[in-house]
């Protein structure tokens, strides 16, 4: 029994899921030849607020927002440190090293 999860940002009409779970049974069938009865699947509404694209969080209205959800390495935190007039930061420490205006 296949199980099919499809995650996508929030806002589609129970017809829009309607019309996919219809579209991705029908496939299910023709490709992997289980009947159509036999496929389950799960719709997952996400707010734009829980999605980045590449290195841009979407949905946030304020940085206070973007930065409370932002969960960035340390390597991560340290290369955008590093284009801001060469300052270096160190999350393990907090402090500020080789700072210059």
């Amino acid at each position: 029994m296949p199980i099919l999860r499809v995650s996508m940002w929030a806002g589609r009409t129970k017809e829009q899921k309607a019309d996919m779970a219809r579209a991705l049974a029908e496939t299910m069938v023709e490709v992997a030849g289980v009947p159509s009865e036999a496929v389950i699947i799960q719709f997952e509404d996400l707010p734009k607020e829980n999605w980045a694209t590449g290195d841009r969080l979407l949905g946030r209205k304020t940085m206070t927002m973007t930065l409370r959800y932002a969960h960035l390495s340390e390597r991560h935190k340290n290369k955008a440190a590093n284009r801001l007039n060469g300052l270096t930061w160190s999350v393990k420490s907090g402090i500020s090293q080789n700072v210059t205006f």
